[in-house]
């Protein structure tokens, strides 16, 4: 099992399979090998055996037929590798990569296949209705799979679901990654090399065939904003705000995409791209008065007037960061910011000690650079980081910041700044 656990493991229920009534000698020996390997045996419903899940901070319970068990306990033991990021491994025992998906309209269970030519040597029977596919790779060299999910797979991801039709329980479908070597203790393939294959079929799925389906991220990153959590209801106003429509409808967008953290900044940030011409006229005709007001200004002095145009030239040519500067520095209040970033909910995530998002980190004690212009960086960064921009060489080279990825579960205090700064703007360009 993987080291990656996240909460605390408590065992809940019976611990000592010899409490379970006539369990047989096998079975018990069974479920001591699955507990060996961190899962703490709950009991038996049936021919069920239930156990508890430890990789999550909520309390799940994994599940497999009594039958099945011994197929478990078998891999466990021989070994298996766990994505960082997707419910996905690979069983050493069977040289195969399996991956959870899910389907936005209906299960992928429920969809007919056409059936190609099978090739290749693994087994592979399908089935009559057609529910199943099996693709032979080039060479041979890998093959691909939709079946109903393995008993590991079923016991890994808690993806055994009940029928409809009946109260029959059935397994969800996979998608498995065969490979024809087993060399290397990731296979020759490896697990990211099978993910690209997966993520190849799912994207051929949506673009062909109109059918949508998704890798399932391993731990679901939910980005929450916290409330006023007042003591006393809310005293509710009359709106006294002027909110453009596109941007009530893109804050808005937001609040629903809490499983999406990427999604959620980007949505944020477009608040302030929609200001973001204003802001740069706003501080154009501030660079503009400046120079008209100077004590040695003379309109008839050449060098006055280039002056004059060279703040103009300089505001016509700023690019996106800049602008985004002058915005956070003109509608954001400074003690608003200050007090956000030095909190101690938020120090140490956007200091030199917090996760490396490669993006540049904030001084709240800087001398050279005022809080806003830094602030401002590295939400550009982050938006490019997002985005994949390649319009500006310094964040060139950083890799796309993936939504299933872990490092899209650390942008709550991102998110959370540029949410801020969307509402200091909204309210800072009023009339």
């Amino acid at each position: 099992m993987s080291d990656d656990i996240v909460g605390t493991f408590h065992l809940r229920g019976i611990e000592d399979p010899s409490e379970v009534e006539n369990l047989t000698d096998e079975s018990a020996a069974t479920i001591a090998e699955i507990a060996r390997h961190g899962f703490g045996f709950s009991g038996q419903k049936g021919e069920t055996l239930y156990f508890t899940k430890p990789n999550s901070s909520d309390f799940f319970n994994a599940s497999v037929d009594i039958c099945d068990a011994p197929e478990v306990a078998s891999s466990l033991k021989s070994g298996i590798l766990e994505h960082d990021d997707l419910q996905a491994i690979f069983d050493k025992q069977s040289g195969v990569y399996e991956f959870a998906v899910r389907s936005t309209a209906r299960p992928l269970s429920r969809y007919r296949w056409g059936q190609p030519d099978k090739a290749c040597a693994h087994d592979y029977k399908g089935d009559e209705e057609g529910y199943s596919f099996h693709l032979t790779g080039q060479d041979g060299a890998a093959c691909i799979e939709l079946s109903p999910a393995t008993p590991l797979a079923a016991f890994l991801f808690s993806v055994q679901i009940i029928s409809r039709g009946n109260a029959k329980r059935s397994r969800a479908y996979t998608v498995k990654v065969f490979n024809d070597s087993n060399e290397g203790a990731n296979g020759a393939l490896g697990l990211e090399g099978a993910r690209d294959l997966v993520d190849r079929l799912l994207f051929e799925l949506d673009a062909t065939h109109g059918i949508h389906a998704t890798t399932i991220p391993r731990v679901r990153r939910l980005v929450r904003i916290p409330s006023s959590r007042r003591p006393e209801a809310p005293m509710v106003r009359f709106p006294k705000v002027q909110v453009p429509r596109e941007v009530s409808a893109l804050f808005s967008f937001a609040g629903e995409a809490a499983d999406n953290p990427p999604f959620m900044f980007l949505a944020y940030y477009q608040v302030l791209e929609y200001y973001l011409p204003h802001a740069a006229s706003r501080g154009g005709l501030k660079a503009i008065r400046r120079e008209l007001r100077a004590l040695g200004f003379d309109d008839k002095s050449d060098a006055s007037v280039l002056r004059v145009l060279n703040s103009i030239e300089r505001n016509k040519n700023s690019n996106e960061e800049d602008q985004l500067k002058t915005l956070v520095s003109e509608c954001v209040r400074g003690d608003v910011l200050h007090e956000f970033i030095t909190s101690d909910d938020n120090s140490k995530h956007f200091s030199k000690s917090g996760p490396q998002l490669s993006v540049p980190p904030i001084n709240s004690k800087s001398t050279s650079e005022t809080l806003a212009v830094q602030v401002a960086r590295r939400t550009y960064a982050l938006r490019n980081r997002i985005v994949h921009a390649k319009d500006n060489p310094r964040y060139a080279e950083s890799s796309v910041l993936l939504p299933r990825s872990r490092e899209a579960g650390l942008l709550a205090p991102d998110i959370r700044l540029v949410r801020l700064l969307a509402i200091e703007t909204v309210v800072d360009n009023q009339g």
